[in-house]
């Protein structure tokens, strides 16, 4: 009998870091005075606000921090933690720690942009809102540019080696649990990517099927076709789980795709057919794979559905919120 062999999974953080960053800003939705609705309806189970300082410049920020998010998810691993918390593979940390810092840079001239004009958005609120405004509302400068908060650092996680002098018995029983936790961690993470890799797969491979009866072939814009390309071109600086399996599939993918363009497809039935016909293949092989949730949501950057920018909250700050708690690392 042969000997029983021993997987190794992967350490994903010996391939890659945490980065947190801290978005936050200056919350802009308020209670209204009185009772202004005349419905019969039971009033607790209504909310009514008005929104202050409604302007170019704090709109501006609001969809730089969509940008910003929308940037980390691109070039970052499936987050195994809360929001706030972003796995960056080694070979990315210099491209995504660069763009932090450049962006920093840009959110803070813009903060500079609302504080420089603050005066004449209130004075311009003052007349919208009428009998609804109230000064107290707003802060003074100072007060409001502390609001706007964009931090980022890198987290280590792993066992603390001073605990070993302290409890060799709680270290050895925690070094335990980090084995397991990053045995864990890396299926998550490896499952993930396999789920965004099928979705890409799918939307692309819907917008080439054929019509229906009676009906329009559905639109294939090139930035579907560009979202799939830069998925298979940038999987071997995001593998952090050594998945040989959606390597192989991601390279067969990008093969398919070299050189191609919406037109081609369009033009020449050859190509269409063999590219429809590698992608399923492709559907059939990775969802025989994947043991994740299917129904769960992944973002696309793919241009083709507008991303509205997010909404502040009623709250006086609105910050995307942080996890540093992890499972500690061996």
């Amino acid at each position: 009998m042969n000997p029983a062999v021993e997987v190794k999974t992967p350490n994903i953080w010996e391939k890659s870091v945490a980065v947190a960053v801290t978005l936050r800003r200056f919350g802009t939705l308020r209670k209204v005075d009185g009772d202004i609705l005349t419905t019969d309806a039971d009033k607790t189970l209504l909310k009514v606000h008005k929104n202050i300082l409604d302007c170019d410049e704090l709109t501006e920020i609001i969809k730089l921090d969509g940008a910003i998010r929308n940037h980390l998810r691109r070039y970052t691993l499936p987050t195994i933690f809360k929001e706030g918390v972003y796995i960056v593979p080694n070979l990315l940390v210099d491209k995504v720690y660069s763009y932090l810092t450049e962006t920093k840079l840009k959110r803070d001239e813009l903060v500079c942009k609302l504080i420089a004009v603050l005066d004449a958005r209130v004075a311009s609120d003052q007349k919208r809102l009428g009998s609804q405004f109230h000064k107290s509302d707003y802060p003074a400068a100072e007060t409001l540019k502390d609001a706007f908060k964009f931090n980022f650092n890198l987290i280590h996680f792993g066992v603390p080696d001073s605990l070993q002098s302290i409890s060799s018995d709680v270290y050895a029983k925690e070094r335990a649990k980090a084995v397991e936790s990053i045995k864990e961690q890396a299926e998550q993470i490896k499952q993930i990517t396999r789920l965004a890799f099928k979705q890409a797969i799918d939307k692309l491979a819907q917008k080439m099927a054929p019509a229906v009866e009676g009906g329009t072939r559905k639109c294939l814009k090139q930035a579907t076709l560009v979202n799939l390309r830069e998925f298979c071109e940038e999987f071997k600086l995001k593998d952090v789980c050594d998945d040989k399996e959606l390597a192989a599939l991601a390279e067969k993918a990008k093969d398919v795709l070299n050189g191609v363009d919406v037109k081609d497809i369009k033009t020449d039935d050859a190509l269409h057919a063999n590219i429809a016909a590698t992608l399923a293949e492709i559907q059939t092989v990775i969802g025989n794979t994947m043991t994740f949730d299917a129904g769960r949501k992944m973002y696309f950057e793919d241009g083709e559905d507008e991303i509205a920018a997010p909404a502040a909250a009623a709250s006086e700050e609105v910050e995307e919120p942080e996890a540093v708690e992890a499972a500690p690392v061996a």
